[in-house]
C-alpha cells in the first residue's frame, strides 16, 4: 500500500498544500488517529515485505493480513521501529528455521504471523522493553507521514499511546465538557490526597511526566491516585 497527495486541482506545490494541512482545524479525533495507523501499519508492513524478500520467506494473504491486524493493534500502544525490531527478530528465526530438518522454506514462512503474536503477547505480559530500529535508508517516509509529522510532530519513533494523546490534544477533545466531567471527581480527589500528605509538587512533575510519556489524563490521574493510596 502506497500513501501519496493526489493532484491539486488549483495547482500548489506540494509545499504549499502541506501547510495548508498543518495550518488546518481538526476535530474528527477518532478519524485522525484511524489515519495514522493506516498509514502506520504500512510502514511496518512495507519493512516485512523487504525484510521477507531479503529471506525468501513467501507469505500468503492471508497470513499478511493476519499480521496487519495484529500490528494494528500493537501500534496503539507501541512505536513503528519498535514493531520494525519484532518483524527482524521474527523474520530471522524463521529463515534459522528453514534449514532445521522435517522443515523447509514455506512451512518456516507460515510460522511467521503466529511468532509475530506471540512475541507482543510476550512483551506486554512481561513488561519487556522494545527495541527501536532505525529507518533504513531505502525505505524513506512517505508523503503522508511527513503530513502527520507536521500536524502532530510525530516520527516512527513515537509510540501509539503518545499519538492517542496528541491526537486528542490537537482535536480539543481532552477539554470536551464530557472528559472534564468525568475527570472532575478524580482530580478532586487526587489533590485532596496530595495536599494532605504534602506532596503536591511531586504529584504535578509525575503528572507532567507520564503526559510526556504518552499518557491521557484520565489514565495518569488514576495512576498517580493509585500509588497515593498504596
Amino acid at each position: 500500500m502506497v500513501y501519496r497527495l493526489a493532484p491539486d486541482v488549483a495547482s500548489r506545490s506540494a509545499d504549499e498544500i502541506i501547510r495548508s494541512l498543518s495550518d488546518r482545524v481538526y476535530t474528527d479525533a477518532e478519524g485522525l488517529f484511524n489515519l495514522w495507523l493506516d498509514y502506520s501499519v504500512a510502514d511496518v508492513m512495507r519493512y516485512l515485505g523487504t525484510q521477507c524478500e531479503l529471506y525468501h520467506h513467501d507469505l500468503s494473504g492471508q497470513e499478511l493480513e493476519e499480521i496487519k491486524s495484529t500490528m494494528r493493534a500493537a501500534l496503539e500502544t507501541y512505536s513503528v521501529s519498535q514493531l520494525w525490531s519484532v518483524v527482524w527478530k521474527v523474520v530471522r528465526d524463521a529463515a534459522s528455521l528453514a534449514n532445521r530438518e522435517y522443515y523447509n522454506r514455506p512451512k518456516a514462512a507460515a510460522t511467521i504471523p503466529g511468532k509475530i503474536r506471540r512475541n507482543l503477547e510476550k512483551v506486554q505480559r512481561e513488561s519487556i522493553e522494545l527495541k527501536a530500529w532505525s529507518r533504513p535508508e531505502q525505505h524513506p517516509a512517505g508523503t503522508l507521514g511527513m503530513v502527520l509529522g507536521e500536524i502532530l510532530g510525530v516520527d516512527e519513533n513515537t509510540s501509539g499511546q503518545r499519538v492517542s494523546s496528541l491526537v486528542t490534544w490537537l482535536t480539543g477533545q481532552s477539554c470536551s465538557p464530557t472528559v472534564e466531567a468525568e475527570l472532575h471527581e478524580p482530580v478532586r480527589e487526587l489533590m485532596t490526597i496530595a495536599l494532605a500528605h504534602d506532596v503536591g509538587s511531586r504529584v504535578m512533575l509525575r503528572f507532567a511526566e507520564l503526559i510526556r510519556a504518552g499518557h491521557d489524563v484520565g489514565s495518569a490521574v488514576e495512576e498517580i491516585g493509585s500509588a497515593l493510596r498504596v
